[in-house]
């Protein structure tokens, strides 16, 4: 079933303009449709410079050597001091790979990355003083499509896959939910590689309907986003602005679905 839900289409191709919880501080959202670049669909203009990676369905196919889209420069979303970062992930390999990293080439002390290590959900941070690091405990094998999400509240991080809340533990220093603004002079946001004084943990695999918000989701709401990636871009229903026939006798309830293409 997940490997469907990527494959859906927005029903009208753009960023919805009701008002709408799912687009409420977006700072970057990107449902990978096939372009020179990985358009950001959020109006901030952080457009994705991709190098390497290649379209593959509804997502970018990465090699785990130097495949990796650039999504931001120096101090991005430092104003930031909590956030989502979201992503659908499908990894070729089992090695340490980051799914998201911004960090500083100047030094390897200040950087906040979302990586997977020994087959389980991690999040890194770093400012310049102190390493912090926790971790989830579902395996995410590779050859499966995950929805994984990363939450702070300014206080502490929450861990998600598929929806579900993780057991959060710490690995090194503390969980104590630092984001953008509390990790100084990054110099690069970047898609599928740690980048300090060197690059390493390249992702391996495809990345697809990667987004990050400016304020915590909250656990109902990742779920939504679980179940149905397109809700940032969906409109009502074509028969909007007629009124619907008058329910049959009888009748409990009705619901409407995204229709599904096929999985390549």
């Amino acid at each position: 079933m997940i490997g469907n839900i990527i494959q859906q289409k927005p029903w009208f191709g753009t960023l919805r303009k009701d008002p709408h919880w799912s687009t409420k501080g977006l700072a970057f959202i990107s449902p990978f449709r096939k372009a020179g670049k990985l358009v950001d669909e959020s109006g901030n203009g952080n457009d994705g410079v991709i190098t390497g990676a290649t379209w593959q369905g509804q997502g970018l196919l990465f090699n785990g050597a130097s495949d990796v889209v650039d999504t931001g420069g120096a101090n991005f979303r430092s104003q930031d001091s909590q956030g989502t970062i979201t992503a659908w992930i499908r990894r070729s390999a089992s090695a340490t790979q980051v799914i998201y990293a911004s960090a500083d080439t100047a030094t390897t002390t200040r950087f906040l990355d979302v990586l997977i290590i020994s087959d389980i959900l991690n999040l890194g941070q770093n400012d310049g003083v102190t390493n912090n690091q926790v971790k989830g405990t579902t395996v995410l094998t590779p050859g499966q499509w995950y929805f994984v999400c990363i939450v702070s509240d300014g206080i502490v991080w929450s861990l998600y896959v598929n929806g579900v809340a993780e057991d959060v533990s710490v690995v090194t220093g503390s969980n104590n939910g630092n984001w953008f603004a509390e990790t100084p002079n990054r110099d690069n946001s970047r898609i599928g590689v740690l980048t300090r004084t060197s690059s390493a943990a390249w992702f391996a695999g495809d990345i697809a309907y990667f987004s990050i918000y400016d304020q915590g989701l909250s656990a109902r709401e990742i779920l939504d986003l679980s179940i149905n990636p397109n809700l940032p871009f969906q409109r009502q229903p074509l028969w909007l602005g007629k009124a619907p026939a008058a329910p049959a006798a009888g009748l409990a309830g009705i619901y409407y679905r995204t229709l599904l293409q096929g999985v390549s």
